[in-house]
């Protein structure tokens, strides 16, 4: 490499460095709030797009398999109606739906 490339990098490399330094600093407006490491770890972990996909892949996975387990509770279900005729037709009608004849 010649002296001149070299240089070049290093003028390039201190632009970069002081680029970060200034953006780097606080937003106009903004305080800087002193943060501890159990509140840095927490603030990690749900700004991670990672760590998010990984909790809801578990929580899908968790109910996946209440899914699969639904299958062996019991089921009740109930229906209730109101029939009122003077039609005998459908007051035989009602008594055979309600298996009472």
């Amino acid at each position: 490499m010649s002296k001149t490339y070299k240089y070049m990098n290093k003028q390039i490399l201190m632009f970069v460095a002081a680029a970060l330094l200034v953006t780097a600093g606080p937003v106009a407006g903004q305080d800087l709030v002193p943060v501890g490491l159990e509140d840095a770890v927490e603030q990690a972990r749900e700004g991670n797009p990672s760590v998010v996909a990984a909790r809801h892949r578990a929580s899908a996975a968790s109910n996946q398999i209440r899914a699969q387990g639904a299958s062996r509770w019991p089921v009740l279900r109930a229906e209730v109606g109101v029939l009122t005729s003077t039609d005998p037709v459908a007051a035989f009608g009602g008594r055979l739906r309600q298996g009472r004849f």
